[in-house]
């Protein structure tokens, strides 16, 4: 008797059935937290009846964790370096903020309700798009909020958009696959340059707890229907729908931690954004919140 060829052969039959059990149980997940086809014909149709035309994909709701997140930290003395370079400029400190002045530039280091904000104004000569189109205007964006976070974190651009002579922008940071909003760079830029931005990190550490199930996402648009008061004579356009984690309750002030939490991102023609707690539901404001 060949011994090794039976090994062989009994090896290659588990391989197979542990496939076959992979691949059954990564199709009862899809099916289980991935809307069907008929679900979003139905979520289309109902929402198109309440003033809703669906014009994005809709995002799985595979259960999520929480993630521990730390207070901005800013190392301003690099970032002041790397922005004035060999540049003069002053120095100014209130209640509200610190602020760094040259004869082009402002970088403003906020206290306060808004501590651990970074804002900048002014134009340098190394964020002027060689062209105003979209993708060079994309590509100065990137390297400023780059240069502007020190590399730190991965971003990823979320919002683009133009208006009359100038593009808004904003960034988040992805963390270990994971979408951070509360981690943002928006950058306005005109043909000149940035023109203006606004930086603000935490600092992401890890996962923490178990998986939690989420809203699926049928159920959280039609509660967003229902929360919110707009104009009903207007048909308006959901653009994009992303998931991603967002502040929840914290205690910076006990302990200096908090926890980032998984939110549904929903972004509508006219700018307005929405935020819906994917653990419970729950729309953080039903007041109306732009993108600038």
């Amino acid at each position: 008797m060949n011994w090794n060829k039976i090994i062989n052969i009994f090896i290659i039959i588990f391989l197979i059935i542990n496939i076959g059990i992979f691949s059954i149980g990564h199709y009862k997940n899809e099916k289980m937290y991935t809307l069907s086809q008929e679900r979003t014909d139905q979520l289309r149709e109902i929402l198109y009846k309440n003033g809703f035309a669906l014009y994005s994909h809709v995002p799985e709701n595979f259960p999520m964790r929480k993630i521990v997140i730390h207070p901005p930290q800013i190392d301003k003395g690099i970032v002041i370096k790397a922005f004035f370079e060999n540049e003069p400029y002053s120095a100014e400190f209130t209640s509200d903020a610190e602020k760094y002045i040259s004869s082009n530039q402002e970088l403003m280091f906020l206290k306060g309700n808004q501590k651990g904000i970074l804002s900048y104004r002014g134009t340098n000569a190394k964020y002027v798009p060689k062209s105003f189109t979209k993708e060079e205007v994309e590509a100065v964006g990137e390297q400023f909020a780059e240069d502007i976070t020190l590399s730190i974190p991965k971003l990823i651009l979320a919002y683009s958009m133009e208006y009359d002579g100038y593009y808004l922008l904003e960034f988040n940071e992805k963390y270990k696959g994971e979408i951070l909003f509360c981690n943002y760079v928006k950058v306005k830029i005109s043909s000149k340059g940035v023109e203006e931005a606004q930086v603000l990190r935490y600092v992401p550490s890890e996962f923490v707890g178990k998986k939690e199930k989420l809203y699926p996402i049928d159920e959280a648009l039609y509660n967003f229907v229902d929360s919110i008061e707009l104009n009903k004579e207007e048909l308006y356009s959901i653009k994009s729908i992303d998931l991603g984690y967002d502040l929840g309750i914290n205690s910076y002030e006990e302990n200096m931690i908090a926890e980032a939490i998984p939110y549904y991102r929903i972004k509508l023609h006219n700018e307005f954004v929405f935020y819906i707690n994917a653990y419970t539901n729950e729309l953080r404001s039903t007041n109306l919140q732009r993108m600038r």
